[in-house]
């Protein structure tokens, strides 16, 4: 039975783990000390005062971390919300986990805008299905934004313009 919830600071080594585990992360030179301070740095109460604090969200098997998503509900242009990571354990996969992390998200995210933004390298077509599968539309390329010879395309899913919520 997986579980999604709230992640603490006990699920950063876990997440951490995961991520650099992925050979797809690896091509972007992310260490387990890189990937530790991000997730910390996220959830702190430090950020938190800032407004800038992102919201970690798990997925338990078994009682173990299976995957996580990082977010933040104001990561785009200072007024929607932003999908930084999302990853599932390697074993995990396939079993729905992502599509659950992602909806939680995306439920949190659309109670404070109208816009949910995230990337995507240009080679991962396995997500770029994922992300489609979702309603997520593709807007734009991002050439050389993280690492050079690398492109990330800008994906958007929306239920209005900003205007919208802000009336």
């Amino acid at each position: 039975m997986v579980t999604v919830r709230q992640g603490r600071r006990a699920d950063i080594e876990a997440c951490a783990r995961i991520v650099v585990a992925d050979p797809l992360w690896r091509r972007y030179r992310l260490t387990l000390t890189a990937a530790r301070r991000v997730l910390r740095e996220g959830i702190s109460r430090q950020a938190r005062e800032r407004r800038t604090r992102a919201e970690l969200v798990v997925a338990t098997r078994g009682g173990a971390v299976a995957g996580f998503v990082l977010y933040h509900l104001r990561g785009t242009f200072h007024h929607s919300g932003y999908v930084r990571w999302i990853a599932v354990a390697p074993q995990a996969r396939g079993r729905g986990i992502g599509t659950a992390l992602m909806r939680r998200a995306e439920a949190h995210i659309f109670q404070a805008g109208p816009n949910v933004f995230l990337t995507v390298s240009h080679f991962n077509r396995r997500a770029q299905a994922f992300y489609r599968a979702l309603g997520y539309r593709k807007v734009g390329d991002l050439p050389h934004y993280v690492v050079s010879g690398m492109t990330e395309r800008l994906y958007r899913k929306t239920r209005g313009p900003i205007e919208s919520k802000t009336r």
